[in-house]
């Protein structure tokens, strides 16, 4: 039987971000951050803190529910 990569869990919160299209820089204008901390934070969205969340939520206008189907 092939080998099927799944999904993991930062991978839904990846496509969330990236549906909702945030880039680096609009992502450190909302979370606060430089351009190469959201970058980091794009690419490994599992080390989003809850405050950063909750600031996604509130500043970039993301459902709380999405992004808690999401993780």
């Amino acid at each position: 039987m092939p080998y099927v990569k799944g999904y993991t869990e930062p991978d839904k919160l990846r496509r969330l971000l990236k549906g909702y299209e945030f880039t680096a820089p609009r992502l450190a204008s909302t979370l606060g951050c430089s351009t190469a901390t959201a970058q980091r934070r794009l690419s490994d969205p599992a080390s989003l803190t809850v405050e950063e969340l909750r600031r996604i939520n509130k500043r970039g206008h993301v459902p709380l529910e999405e992004i808690r189907e999401a993780l």
